[in-house]
C-alpha cells in the first residue's frame, strides 16, 4: 500500500486503530505527508460544500425556470470534475499535483459581464472581460484591479482572482479566494472549488 492509499484509507476511517496511531504519529514527524493529507481533505470537503451549496441554489432556480443552459453546465461541471480529481489521486497515482491541476483546471467563464459579439461597446470594462474571454489574464488583473478602486464588489473580485490563477500568480489569487470564502455573491459556491485547485498548481 503506497502513501496515496494510506491517505485515502486515513481519510476515510478505514485504519485500524493501531495503523492509525502509527499514521498520525508519521505526520506529526513528516510535514509533507501531513500538508498531503490537509490538501486531499481540504478537497473533500471543497466537494461536499459545493455540491451541498451549489446543487440547492442552482436547483431551486431551474424549478423558477430562471436558470440559463450554459450558466448550469457550468455548475454541473465543476461537480463532475471535482469527484474525478479525488478519483485520478486514488487511482493514478503517478501523477504529479501540477499533472492533476492541468488536467481539471478551466477558466470560470464570464457570467458577470457577457461580451456580444459585434457590439462597439467600447468601456474599460467590456475591454477588460474581453481580454479575461479571449485568456490574456495578465490584462484582465490589471484592468479589474484598477477597476475594483471604483467598484468594488465580491463578484468582481471573484474575476480578478480568477484572473491572477489563470496569470499563475497563485499566492495572491489564493488570499482573495480566502477572503471570499464566507462571502455572500452570486459565485460563492465556486469559490472554495477554485481555491482548493491552486493547491495543486
Amino acid at each position: 500500500m503506497d502513501r496515496h492509499d494510506d491517505i485515502m484509507e486515513y481519510l476515510l476511517g478505514k485504519l485500524q486503530e493501531e495503523d492509525k496511531n502509527a499514521f498520525e504519529k508519521e505526520m506529526e514527524n513528516n510535514p509533507a505527508l501531513k500538508a498531503e493529507v490537509k490538501e486531499i481533505s481540504d478537497l473533500r470537503e471543497a466537494i461536499a460544500l459545493e455540491e451541498e451549496e451549489a446543487l440547492r441554489n442552482d436547483f431551486k432556480q431551474l424549478e423558477k425556470g430562471k436558470t440559463k443552459p450554459k450558466v448550469f453546465l457550468w455548475i454541473l461541471i465543476p461537480l463532475v470534475l471535482l469527484g474525478l480529481i479525488l478519483g485520478s489521486i486514488y487511482f493514478l497515482k503517478t501523477e504529479s499535483q501540477e499533472e492533476i491541476y492541468a488536467s481539471y483546471y478551466e477558466p470560470f467563464p464570464n457570467a458577470l459581464h457577457p461580451i456580444v459579439r459585434g457590439e462597439t461597446d467600447k468601456s474599460e470594462k467590456n475591454q477588460i472581460f474581453l481580454a479575461y474571454e479571449a485568456g490574456d489574464f495578465n490584462i484582465a488583473a490589471m484592468g479589474l484591479e484598477q477597476l475594483l478602486k471604483e467598484e468594488n464588489n465580491p463578484e468582481l473580485r471573484f474575476y480578478y482572482a480568477l484572473s491572477l490563477q489563470g496569470n499563475k500568480d497563485y499566492e495572491d489569487a489564493m488570499s482573495i479566494f480566502n477572503e471570499l470564502e464566507n462571502a455572500d455573491f452570486d459565485y460563492s459556491s465556486h469559490v472554495l472549488w477554485y481555491d482548493v485547485l491552486i493547491g495543486f498548481g
